[in-house]
């Protein structure tokens, strides 16, 4: 299968989004390091739907746009995005001024706007996968892909991958884990691939982490 540029941040959003959604129907509002840990998700959550969006934005459709010889019209997709990242930002911003132990009713009404929120995040992801893949893998060489992928990784920092990594490695399949960690301890710095390693102990089960460490 060629280079599928949507296939690890979506998951990452995907595990990312979802496990939040199950965490607030099943935390109490007095679990104080529970709720802390919801509301660090939610500003985690936030910087990278926006991330990503910046990302679509500034590289990917802007390149597809010029591939196409601009009749790729993204006006619509940017404006999308520029809406459910004001509609995340501000569901984050609600989440971290609750105060230290919310009510049932306050906590309710976050739950409620995440409720509506996701679900419509997971289906604008579907929705480019669907609509923009097909044109990628139509228009770009291999070669072209891999180089679109790596200005994307070149936007980052090293805090911002790792953040990125926090969320990913979770979310996909043990011989995608698998790929990820070898291209990673053949290209990374040692120092930083130890640091995402460390990550991966932490989200991952045991029997996952073991397989990866062995490699």
């Amino acid at each position: 299968m060629r280079h599928n540029l949507y296939a690890f941040p979506h998951k990452g959003l995907r595990h990312g989004l979802t496990s939040f959604l199950t965490s607030l129907d099943t935390t109490d509002v007095e679990d104080q390091p529970a709720m802390n840990k919801l509301k660090q998700q939610a500003t985690e959550l936030a910087f990278m739907i926006r991330n990503h969006s910046q990302s679509e934005n500034e590289i990917l459709m802007t390149s597809l746009a010029e591939k196409m010889d601009h009749s790729l019209k993204t006006d619509s997709d940017v404006k999308e995005h520029q809406q459910l990242d004001q509609k995340i930002s501000k569901l984050s911003e609600q989440f971290s001024e609750l105060p230290e132990t919310p009510t049932d009713e306050q906590f309710l009404l976050i739950r409620q706007k995440a409720n509506l929120l996701i679900p419509e995040l997971l289906e604008h992801m579907q929705s480019e996968e669907i609509r923009f893949l097909p044109l990628f893998w139509k228009y770009y060489s291999d070669n072209e892909l891999n180089k679109l992928h790596d200005q994307v990784m070149s936007s980052m920092n090293p805090d911002q991958i790792a953040l990125w990594f926090k969320y990913i490695v979770p979310a996909l399949s043990p011989s995608e884990r698998t790929g990820l960690i070898k291209l990673l301890k053949a290209s990374a710095p040692e120092d930083f691939f130890n640091q995402l390693m460390k990550i991966a102990e932490r989200e991952l089960k045991s029997v996952e982490f073991k397989r990866i460490s062995e490699l």
